[in-house]
Protein backbone atom coordinates (compact mmCIF):
# COMPACT_ATOMS: atom_id res chain seq x y z
CA UNK A 1 0.00 0.00 0.00
CA UNK A 2 1.10 3.26 -1.11
CA UNK A 3 2.16 5.26 2.35
CA UNK A 4 0.58 8.40 1.12
CA UNK A 5 -2.98 6.43 0.66
CA UNK A 6 -5.43 7.41 2.99
CA UNK A 7 -7.92 4.78 2.22
CA UNK A 8 -7.37 2.23 5.08
CA UNK A 9 -8.96 5.48 7.42
CA UNK A 10 -12.57 5.71 7.58
CA UNK A 11 -14.03 8.18 5.77
CA UNK A 12 -17.70 9.07 6.35
CA UNK A 13 -17.83 8.93 10.27
CA UNK A 14 -20.27 12.03 10.70
CA UNK A 15 -18.87 14.04 14.25
CA UNK A 16 -19.56 17.13 15.44
CA UNK A 17 -17.26 18.99 18.52
CA UNK A 18 -17.73 22.31 19.86
CA UNK A 19 -17.65 24.89 17.31
CA UNK A 20 -16.20 28.78 18.13
CA UNK A 21 -13.14 30.69 16.37
CA UNK A 22 -12.12 32.97 19.17
CA UNK A 23 -12.11 36.70 17.73
CA UNK A 24 -9.04 37.88 16.56
CA UNK A 25 -7.40 39.85 19.19
CA UNK A 26 -5.50 43.25 17.59
CA UNK A 27 -3.23 43.58 20.71
CA UNK A 28 0.74 42.41 20.36
CA UNK A 29 1.01 39.21 22.11
CA UNK A 30 3.96 38.00 23.17
CA UNK A 31 5.59 34.30 24.06
CA UNK A 32 4.34 33.79 27.62
CA UNK A 33 0.70 35.12 26.44
CA UNK A 34 -2.03 32.95 27.76
CA UNK A 35 -2.81 30.15 25.54
CA UNK A 36 -5.53 30.42 22.65
CA UNK A 37 -8.86 28.67 22.72
CA UNK A 38 -9.18 25.35 20.24
CA UNK A 39 -10.47 25.91 16.63
CA UNK A 40 -13.24 23.72 15.46
CA UNK A 41 -12.82 23.20 11.79
CA UNK A 42 -13.86 21.47 9.02
CA UNK A 43 -12.18 17.53 8.49
CA UNK A 44 -13.51 15.78 5.82
CA UNK A 45 -11.08 13.97 3.69
CA UNK A 46 -11.46 16.46 0.89
CA UNK A 47 -10.21 19.48 3.26
CA UNK A 48 -7.36 16.69 4.89
CA UNK A 49 -6.19 16.20 1.01
CA UNK A 50 -6.32 20.19 -0.38
CA UNK A 51 -4.05 20.48 3.40
CA UNK A 52 -1.58 17.30 2.09
CA UNK A 53 -1.62 19.09 -1.63
CA UNK A 54 -0.59 22.12 -0.28
CA UNK A 55 2.02 21.19 2.12
CA UNK A 56 3.57 18.26 0.10
CA UNK A 57 3.39 19.90 -3.34
CA UNK A 58 5.97 17.93 -5.54
CA UNK A 59 6.11 14.69 -2.94
CA UNK A 60 3.05 14.56 -4.39
CA UNK A 61 1.88 11.45 -6.52
CA UNK A 62 0.81 13.98 -9.61
CA UNK A 63 0.24 13.00 -12.84
CA UNK A 64 0.17 14.67 -16.35
CA UNK A 65 -3.61 14.32 -18.55
CA UNK A 66 -2.09 16.00 -21.22
CA UNK A 67 -3.22 19.79 -20.61
CA UNK A 68 -2.84 19.84 -16.75
CA UNK A 69 -1.30 18.49 -13.72
CA UNK A 70 -4.10 16.42 -11.75
CA UNK A 71 -3.95 14.06 -8.59
CA UNK A 72 -6.02 11.20 -7.87
CA UNK A 73 -7.03 10.07 -4.37
CA UNK A 74 -9.22 7.03 -4.97
CA UNK A 75 -11.40 6.44 -2.29
CA UNK A 76 -12.72 2.87 -0.66
CA UNK A 77 -10.00 0.87 -3.45
CA UNK A 78 -11.44 3.10 -6.16
CA UNK A 79 -15.61 3.08 -5.70
CA UNK A 80 -15.27 6.43 -4.87
CA UNK A 81 -12.12 9.38 -6.01
CA UNK A 82 -11.37 12.53 -5.07
CA UNK A 83 -9.58 14.50 -8.08
CA UNK A 84 -7.55 17.88 -7.63
CA UNK A 85 -6.34 20.48 -9.86
CA UNK A 86 -4.06 23.94 -9.70
CA UNK A 87 -5.63 26.43 -11.66
CA UNK A 88 -3.33 28.29 -14.33
CA UNK A 89 -0.73 25.45 -14.73
CA UNK A 90 0.96 26.46 -17.70
CA UNK A 91 -0.20 23.93 -20.29
CA UNK A 92 3.09 24.21 -22.47
CA UNK A 93 5.09 23.05 -19.52
CA UNK A 94 5.58 19.47 -17.97
CA UNK A 95 7.72 20.58 -15.15
CA UNK A 96 6.56 20.37 -12.07
CA UNK A 97 7.96 23.95 -11.05
CA UNK A 98 4.71 25.44 -10.54
CA UNK A 99 3.78 23.16 -8.02
CA UNK A 100 7.53 23.29 -6.19
CA UNK A 101 6.96 27.14 -6.05
CA UNK A 102 3.93 26.98 -3.38
CA UNK A 103 4.53 28.12 -0.07
CA UNK A 104 3.67 25.40 2.01
CA UNK A 105 2.22 27.98 4.22
CA UNK A 106 -0.60 28.61 2.07
CA UNK A 107 -1.45 25.25 4.17
CA UNK A 108 -2.01 27.35 7.20
CA UNK A 109 -4.72 29.48 5.51
CA UNK A 110 -6.10 26.50 4.08
CA UNK A 111 -6.63 25.49 7.78
CA UNK A 112 -8.12 29.16 9.27
CA UNK A 113 -10.71 28.26 5.97
CA UNK A 114 -11.76 25.04 7.50
CA UNK A 115 -12.02 26.82 10.42
CA UNK A 116 -14.07 29.83 9.45
CA UNK A 117 -16.70 27.89 7.49
CA UNK A 118 -17.62 25.97 11.08
CA UNK A 119 -19.11 29.66 12.27
CA UNK A 120 -21.59 29.51 9.42
CA UNK A 121 -24.94 28.83 10.42
CA UNK A 122 -25.50 27.38 7.04
CA UNK A 123 -22.21 26.56 4.89
CA UNK A 124 -24.09 25.27 2.03
CA UNK A 125 -25.50 28.61 1.89
CA UNK A 126 -23.32 31.66 3.22
CA UNK A 127 -20.22 33.10 2.69
CA UNK A 128 -17.42 34.19 5.61
CA UNK A 129 -14.74 36.95 5.53
CA UNK A 130 -11.57 37.33 6.87
CA UNK A 131 -9.13 40.05 7.23
CA UNK A 132 -5.42 40.85 6.92
CA UNK A 133 -5.18 41.48 10.52
CA UNK A 134 -7.35 38.29 11.35
CA UNK A 135 -4.61 36.33 9.52
CA UNK A 136 -2.24 38.33 11.01
CA UNK A 137 -3.12 37.42 14.61
CA UNK A 138 -3.35 33.62 13.34
CA UNK A 139 -0.24 33.82 12.15
CA UNK A 140 2.10 35.42 14.49
CA UNK A 141 2.72 38.08 12.03
CA UNK A 142 2.23 41.29 14.43
CA UNK A 143 5.84 40.15 15.77
CA UNK A 144 7.92 40.05 12.72
CA UNK A 145 9.98 42.97 13.17
CA UNK A 146 11.90 41.92 10.04
CA UNK A 147 8.88 42.58 7.75
CA UNK A 148 7.09 45.83 6.43
CA UNK A 149 3.67 45.97 7.07
CA UNK A 150 3.54 46.36 2.74
CA UNK A 151 5.84 43.10 2.84
CA UNK A 152 2.88 41.28 4.78
CA UNK A 153 0.39 41.82 3.10
CA UNK A 154 2.37 40.91 0.07
CA UNK A 155 3.01 37.85 1.29
CA UNK A 156 -0.61 37.25 2.68
CA UNK A 157 -2.26 37.79 -0.77
CA UNK A 158 0.26 35.72 -2.73
CA UNK A 159 -1.22 32.89 0.17
CA UNK A 160 -4.72 33.62 -0.79
CA UNK A 161 -4.20 33.59 -4.72
CA UNK A 162 -2.14 30.39 -4.46
CA UNK A 163 -4.91 28.60 -2.01
CA UNK A 164 -7.79 30.12 -4.64
CA UNK A 165 -6.27 28.17 -7.04
CA UNK A 166 -7.09 24.73 -5.87
CA UNK A 167 -10.12 22.50 -8.06
CA UNK A 168 -11.57 19.15 -6.97
CA UNK A 169 -13.84 17.02 -8.37
CA UNK A 170 -15.62 14.22 -6.21
CA UNK A 171 -17.05 11.32 -6.70
CA UNK A 172 -18.59 9.37 -3.33
CA UNK A 173 -19.54 5.98 -2.81
CA UNK A 174 -22.74 5.60 -1.16
CA UNK A 175 -22.27 4.78 3.03
CA UNK A 176 -24.92 3.59 4.79
CA UNK A 177 -28.58 5.37 3.79
CA UNK A 178 -26.70 8.46 2.72
CA UNK A 179 -26.94 8.06 -1.17
CA UNK A 180 -23.34 8.03 -3.90
CA UNK A 181 -23.28 11.48 -5.44
CA UNK A 182 -20.75 13.35 -7.64
CA UNK A 183 -19.61 16.92 -7.89
CA UNK A 184 -18.25 17.98 -11.40
CA UNK A 185 -14.93 20.18 -10.70
CA UNK A 186 -15.23 23.09 -8.28
CA UNK A 187 -12.93 25.43 -6.06
CA UNK A 188 -11.71 24.24 -2.99
CA UNK A 189 -12.71 28.24 -1.76
CA UNK A 190 -14.17 30.25 -4.07
CA UNK A 191 -12.60 34.27 -4.15
CA UNK A 192 -15.40 35.83 -4.34
CA UNK A 193 -14.15 39.55 -3.55
CA UNK A 194 -10.75 40.95 -2.43
CA UNK A 195 -11.49 44.50 -1.03
CA UNK A 196 -7.98 46.11 -0.71
CA UNK A 197 -8.72 49.35 2.12
CA UNK A 198 -7.72 52.41 0.71
CA UNK A 199 -4.11 53.73 2.07
CA UNK A 200 -4.32 56.09 4.74
CA UNK A 201 -2.88 59.51 3.99
CA UNK A 202 0.74 58.74 5.07
CA UNK A 203 0.76 55.25 3.33
CA UNK A 204 2.02 54.79 -0.28
CA UNK A 205 -0.22 51.33 -0.24
CA UNK A 206 -3.35 49.84 0.73
CA UNK A 207 -3.58 49.35 4.18
CA UNK A 208 -5.30 45.80 4.58
CA UNK A 209 -7.53 43.57 3.15
CA UNK A 210 -10.90 41.83 3.43
CA UNK A 211 -11.54 38.41 1.83
CA UNK A 212 -15.28 37.04 0.82
CA UNK A 213 -14.96 33.41 0.39
CA UNK A 214 -17.56 30.60 -0.51
CA UNK A 215 -16.46 27.30 0.15
CA UNK A 216 -17.36 24.92 -2.86
CA UNK A 217 -19.90 22.87 -3.16
CA UNK A 218 -18.47 19.85 -1.52
CA UNK A 219 -19.81 21.47 1.84
CA UNK A 220 -23.18 20.01 0.62
CA UNK A 221 -22.23 16.60 1.24
CA UNK A 222 -19.39 17.09 4.47
CA UNK A 223 -20.41 19.91 6.22
CA UNK A 224 -23.96 20.23 6.15
CA UNK A 225 -25.82 20.25 9.74
CA UNK A 226 -29.35 19.89 7.92
CA UNK A 227 -28.14 16.61 5.83
CA UNK A 228 -26.82 15.49 8.74
CA UNK A 229 -29.67 15.69 10.76
CA UNK A 230 -32.05 14.31 7.68
CA UNK A 231 -29.14 11.32 7.37
CA UNK A 232 -28.06 12.63 3.81
CA UNK A 233 -25.21 14.49 4.24
CA UNK A 234 -22.22 14.32 6.70
CA UNK A 235 -20.99 16.88 9.34
CA UNK A 236 -17.71 16.42 9.47
CA UNK A 237 -15.16 18.85 12.03
CA UNK A 238 -12.24 18.38 14.28
CA UNK A 239 -10.66 20.77 16.99
CA UNK A 240 -7.26 21.67 16.52
CA UNK A 241 -5.04 23.73 18.68
CA UNK A 242 -4.84 27.34 17.11
CA UNK A 243 -1.19 27.83 18.39
CA UNK A 244 -0.28 25.15 16.14
CA UNK A 245 -1.04 27.42 12.78
CA UNK A 246 1.33 29.77 14.17
CA UNK A 247 4.02 27.44 14.68
CA UNK A 248 3.63 26.08 11.44
CA UNK A 249 3.75 29.63 9.48
CA UNK A 250 6.18 30.33 12.44
CA UNK A 251 8.79 27.20 11.65
CA UNK A 252 8.21 26.78 7.60
CA UNK A 253 11.44 27.06 6.41
CA UNK A 254 13.69 25.97 9.25
CA UNK A 255 11.70 22.49 10.13
CA UNK A 256 9.33 21.77 6.84
CA UNK A 257 9.23 18.13 7.80
CA UNK A 258 7.81 18.81 11.24
CA UNK A 259 5.15 21.19 9.57
CA UNK A 260 4.12 18.89 6.95
CA UNK A 261 3.91 16.22 10.25
CA UNK A 262 1.42 18.46 12.14
CA UNK A 263 -0.64 19.20 9.42
CA UNK A 264 -1.00 15.35 8.48
CA UNK A 265 -1.51 14.33 12.20
CA UNK A 266 -4.46 17.08 13.07
CA UNK A 267 -6.68 14.92 10.94
CA UNK A 268 -4.90 11.71 11.82
CA UNK A 269 -6.04 12.35 15.14
CA UNK A 270 -9.59 12.57 14.25
CA UNK A 271 -9.76 9.10 13.71
CA UNK A 272 -7.90 8.66 17.43
CA UNK A 273 -4.92 9.78 19.03
CA UNK A 274 -4.19 6.14 19.63
CA UNK A 275 -4.05 4.89 16.26
CA UNK A 276 -0.43 3.04 15.47
CA UNK A 277 1.64 4.74 12.80
CA UNK A 278 5.03 3.02 11.93
CA UNK A 279 8.07 5.78 11.63
CA UNK A 280 8.43 5.15 7.76
CA UNK A 281 5.11 6.38 6.97
CA UNK A 282 5.45 9.45 9.39
CA UNK A 283 8.95 9.98 7.58
CA UNK A 284 7.92 9.62 4.28
CA UNK A 285 5.26 12.42 4.96
CA UNK A 286 7.51 14.49 6.58
CA UNK A 287 10.24 14.42 4.45
CA UNK A 288 9.27 12.60 0.60
CA UNK A 289 10.11 9.37 -0.32
CA UNK A 290 13.07 10.42 -2.12
CA UNK A 291 14.59 11.48 0.44
CA UNK A 292 14.73 8.61 2.45
CA UNK A 293 15.81 6.64 -0.78
CA UNK A 294 18.56 8.90 -0.67
CA UNK A 295 18.97 8.12 2.99
CA UNK A 296 19.41 4.43 2.20
CA UNK A 297 22.28 4.98 0.10
CA UNK A 298 24.77 7.24 1.92
CA UNK A 299 25.42 7.02 5.81
CA UNK A 300 25.70 10.91 6.23
CA UNK A 301 22.37 11.74 5.05
CA UNK A 302 20.93 8.98 7.20
CA UNK A 303 22.60 10.67 10.03
CA UNK A 304 21.47 14.01 9.25
CA UNK A 305 17.73 12.78 8.76
CA UNK A 306 17.61 11.03 12.03
CA UNK A 307 18.84 14.39 13.78
CA UNK A 308 16.31 16.18 11.68
CA UNK A 309 13.08 13.81 12.50
CA UNK A 310 14.28 13.45 16.22
CA UNK A 311 14.46 17.49 16.50
CA UNK A 312 10.75 17.68 14.60
CA UNK A 313 9.79 14.98 16.89
CA UNK A 314 10.52 17.40 19.94
CA UNK A 315 8.83 20.04 18.71
CA UNK A 316 5.90 18.30 17.67
CA UNK A 317 6.35 16.85 21.85
CA UNK A 318 7.15 20.81 22.96
CA UNK A 319 3.38 22.29 20.71
CA UNK A 320 1.53 19.49 23.34
CA UNK A 321 1.57 16.15 20.49
CA UNK A 322 3.47 14.02 22.36
CA UNK A 323 4.39 11.00 20.21
CA UNK A 324 3.76 7.79 22.43
CA UNK A 325 6.83 5.05 21.39
CA UNK A 326 5.45 1.62 21.11
CA UNK A 327 7.77 -0.17 23.43
CA UNK A 328 8.22 -3.49 21.44
CA UNK A 329 9.10 -1.78 18.09
CA UNK A 330 10.78 1.63 19.29
CA UNK A 331 12.62 0.64 22.72
CA UNK A 332 14.19 3.22 24.56
CA UNK A 333 18.03 3.05 23.07
CA UNK A 334 17.25 4.09 19.64
CA UNK A 335 14.66 7.35 20.73
CA UNK A 336 15.54 10.78 20.54
CA UNK A 337 17.89 11.79 23.59
CA UNK A 338 15.21 14.32 24.72
CA UNK A 339 12.75 11.02 24.94
CA UNK A 340 15.43 9.28 26.97
CA UNK A 341 15.34 11.66 29.56
CA UNK A 342 12.17 11.92 30.21
CA UNK A 343 12.25 9.18 31.67
CA UNK A 344 14.44 10.32 34.72
CA UNK A 345 11.83 11.12 37.42
CA UNK A 346 11.55 14.58 38.40
CA UNK A 347 10.33 13.83 42.28
CA UNK A 348 13.55 11.43 43.08
CA UNK A 349 15.11 12.07 46.00
CA UNK A 350 18.33 11.32 45.12
CA UNK A 351 19.39 12.05 41.60
CA UNK A 352 22.96 10.99 42.04
CA UNK A 353 22.09 7.64 42.42
CA UNK A 354 19.67 7.80 39.23
CA UNK A 355 23.11 8.87 37.20
CA UNK A 356 24.87 5.89 39.62
CA UNK A 357 22.56 3.09 38.23
CA UNK A 358 22.57 4.25 34.63
CA UNK A 359 26.24 4.39 34.32
CA UNK A 360 26.58 0.94 35.53
CA UNK A 361 24.27 -0.57 32.97
CA UNK A 362 24.98 -2.26 29.54
CA UNK A 363 24.11 1.07 27.82
CA UNK A 364 23.49 4.48 29.40
CA UNK A 365 21.15 7.44 28.65
CA UNK A 366 23.39 9.07 27.10
CA UNK A 367 25.06 6.98 24.70
CA UNK A 368 25.12 7.80 21.27
CA UNK A 369 22.76 5.56 18.98
CA UNK A 370 23.47 2.08 18.28
CA UNK A 371 24.76 0.37 14.74
CA UNK A 372 21.70 -0.54 12.78
CA UNK A 373 19.45 2.34 14.29
CA UNK A 374 18.44 3.24 10.87
CA UNK A 375 16.96 0.02 9.69
CA UNK A 376 15.29 -0.42 13.23
CA UNK A 377 14.19 3.16 13.01
CA UNK A 378 11.94 1.84 9.60
CA UNK A 379 10.62 -1.32 11.26
CA UNK A 380 9.54 0.86 15.39
CA UNK A 381 6.19 2.06 15.31
CA UNK A 382 4.53 4.70 17.29
CA UNK A 383 1.74 3.71 19.55
CA UNK A 384 0.10 7.09 18.41
CA UNK A 385 -0.05 11.07 19.24
CA UNK A 386 -1.18 12.58 22.42
CA UNK A 387 -2.59 15.91 21.87
CA UNK A 388 -2.68 18.35 25.00
CA UNK A 389 -5.69 18.43 26.87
Amino acid sequence: MDVLDLSWLPVGSNCSHHKGLEPADESPSHRNAPRKLPLSMASPLVIWEGCNLLAQRHDIPWSWDGSRWTYHKPVKRGRGELQFWIEGDNPQSKSHSDIAEFDIRSACLHLIYGAKVTQLSDPTQDVFQVSDRDLAHYFGLQRRRDLSQHDKLNLLERLVREVSRLRVAIRWLQQGDIPAFEEPEHPLWELVQFDHHPPQRSQRHPSGFTLTIRPGPWVQHFLNPQGQQQGRGFYQTTNIEADWIELAFRNWQQHPGMVRSLFWLIFKLRFGRQSPLRVSTLMTIAYGRAKLERAEGDRDTRKRLIRTFERDLELLAEAGLTPEFDAKTYPLEIRPLWARLQTIPDDSDDPTAIWLSDAEGDRSLLDFAPRGKWKRLKKARFSGFNPRD
